[in-house]
């Protein structure tokens, strides 16, 4: 992998260096890059007539820790005719030689040095950056240094554990450009963002799906010489229009580089042609956020039926898989609920939900709710609630704040629920839903939370569902969430399989409806229409009996892998 990559950025480098030097860069000093007495193992970038005023330094270090100092020359080149001075840990084309976080840190020295006085650098504001395996060394040589202001990896993250206590101690801000799940480097950044990096500290993370190599070869640096530009100039210069580029609509969104991970069109077309068919007037990304622009609240109601009438709600992969795990990650969701159809718990199909939404400019949050005892009751107070354990949306849709879930299985609403004391609305077929805001029991301070209550037609009563308040949970913390969730032997869906869908029929004006809902528990599966009672409509005898409801009342076809990770599980049907 290593011997390719470089053969690449071999061939890369020759192109990069006859364009950057052609080209100047896109800011207003053009720039060139030279490499000067008495420091001849590093690369300056730098305006080709240094401006009165004084620059940021930024230090780079190059994939593979390579000491060469023109690989990256049109990127670099970019960053310094926007005014800033670029020291190369590096120098010639050479991919061969190594170089050493001493070459960064002497890279630091020499700013205040008498042979950098023609630069007119502030030394004030130096960053430490990098890409791959420099990336790694600008987070060791920023990582405690007084000196150094800012730190910036491009594709690249702790690689092992030493890595990571240095990460776990950064105390500037810092930020993450990485190149989407391709990304070999994408993993190790996301680990870093949210869980090694102090919470205390500054943090950026932005993805461009590009693969680990980025965009560094193209014109001016393509989207990630965007990004890095507007990034310096936010962090070392102040300057509100670098700022700008990363809020909502601004620069980077245009660029389809984005702070929190989203779907491209084609996928989230693909979604919804899965949900919707083809021939629906939702059944593309464009309609979509048309759909959103003129009538959102009707557009996320028809939506939220739809994948709630498509996408099963269930644990199944907790039960038939080796691992017996689920991931949060965007990807992995979209492969797992679309691809391969196989349905999730609250927080995977709650996220995937998210992230449409986020995709097509849907403003919204995600917050923790603490599940009733009254649905698990166990021998529970059903007065009671649980520890965090489910997930719940907050959209603004017109102004106002909407509670959006599609992960409470059959028991919960099929569109979104203004956050307002007393609002009601139709949940799945036979259940009415509400949102009041209470004082739950076991609360000390005499804080109210919204609790969404439920009340069967075959009853009068309301009971509590879940509560949640308006504070944002952030990914990390689904994250631990979810890892107790699949992994804590008390957790029902560790040793319970159970799936639950809404199933439609055909409405007014060609629209879908819901009928009814279908649940499978353990080993039988029930079917309930409209507000009539529940009705088992298979007992499974064996495991092939319940593989053959998944497929028949799920749409969930198991492969043969999954068919036999389920043996020897607490869940498994033993043949009678």
């Amino acid at each position: 992998m290593r011997s390719s990559i470089a053969a690449i950025q071999v061939l890369a480098a020759v192109t990069a260096v006859v364009e950057a030097q052609a080209a100047g860069g896109s800011g207003k000093y053009k720039a060139t890059y030279t490499t000067v007495p008495g420091f001849a193992k590093h690369t300056i970038y730098a305006p080709a007539t240094p401006p009165a005023e004084k620059l940021p330094m930024i230090t780079w270090g190059n994939s593979g820790c390579a000491g060469d100092g023109v690989g990256f020359a049109t990127f670099l080149t970019e960053l310094a005719s926007h005014g800033y001075v670029v020291v190369v840990s590096g120098s010639g084309s050479n991919f061969n030689s190594q170089s050493t976080n001493k070459d960064m840190q002497d890279s630091i020295t020499w700013a205040s040095s008498p042979g950098a006085a023609k630069y007119n650098i502030d030394t004030s504001k130096i960053a430490t950056s990098g890409q791959s395996c420099g990336g790694i060394q600008a987070l060791h040589v920023g990582q405690g240094n007084p000196k150094v202001k800012l730190i910036t990896l491009f594709n690249s993250g702790s690689l092992g554990a030493q890595d990571s206590v240095v990460a776990a101690k950064v105390n500037v801000p810092i930020g993450f450009f990485l190149g989407g799940s391709s990304d070999i480097a994408f993993a190790n950044g996301e680990k870093d963002y949210n869980n090694n990096i102090p919470k205390t500290i500054p943090a950026l993370k932005a993805s461009y799906n590009s693969g680990h190599m980025g965009t560094y070869f193209a014109a001016n640096g393509g989207t990630y010489g965007k990004a890095a530009v507007n990034w310096f100039n936010w962090q070392l210069k102040n300057d509100t229009t670098g700022k700008a580029a990363f809020q909502p609509g601004g620069l980077l969104t245009q660029e389809k580089m984005s702070l929190r991970p989203t779907y491209t069109d084609e996928e989230i077309t693909q979604y919804l042609e899965h949900i919707y068919g083809a021939s629906h007037k939702l059944s593309t990304a464009a309609a979509l956020r048309e759909g959103f622009t003129n009538d959102p609240v009707e557009t996320l109601t028809s939506l939220q039926l739809h994948h709630q009438g498509t996408i099963p709600w269930g644990d199944v992969a907790l039960h038939y898989s080796k691992t017996k795990t689920v991931s949060l990650e965007p990807d992995a969701l979209f492969q797992k609920l679309v691809i391969r159809k196989l349905g999730g718990y609250c927080m995977e199909v709650n996220t995937f939900l998210a992230t449409v939404l986020h995709s097509v400019g849907v403003k919204l949050y995600r917050t923790g709710g603490r599940i009733s005892n009254a649905v698990e009751p166990h021998g529970r107070d059903p007065e009671g609630f649980s520890g965090f354990e489910h997930m719940v949306i907050l959209a603004t849709l017109n102004g106002k704040i909407y509670h959006v879930d599609v992960g409470f299985a059959n028991h919960g609403p099929i569109g979104p629920i203004p956050l307002e004391d007393g609002a009601m609305v139709a949940g799945v077929p036979g259940i009415q839903v509400r949102l009041v805001r209470k004082i739950i029991k076991g609360s000390v301070s005499g804080q109210k939370l919204w609790v969404l209550e439920t009340k069967d037609a075959t009853s009068n009563a309301w009971k509590n569902a879940y509560c949640f308040g308006e504070q944002e949970f952030l990914p990390q913390d689904f994250v631990s969430m979810n890892y107790r969730t699949m992994t804590d032997p008390t957790s029902w869906f560790t040793y319970t399989l159970i799936m639950a869908r809404v199933f439609l029929k055909e409405g007014a004006n060609g629209e879908k409806e819901a009928e009814g809902t279908l649940t499978l528990v353990g080993d039988t599966v029930t079917q309930r229409i409209g507000a009539g009672e529940s009705k088992v409509v298979v007992k499974c005898e064996s495991e092939q009996d319940r593989v053959d409801a998944l497929k028949k009342y799920f749409g969930i076809v198991l492969n043969q892998e999954g068919v036999k990770g389920i043996v020897g599980a607490k869940s498994e049907i033993k043949s009678r």
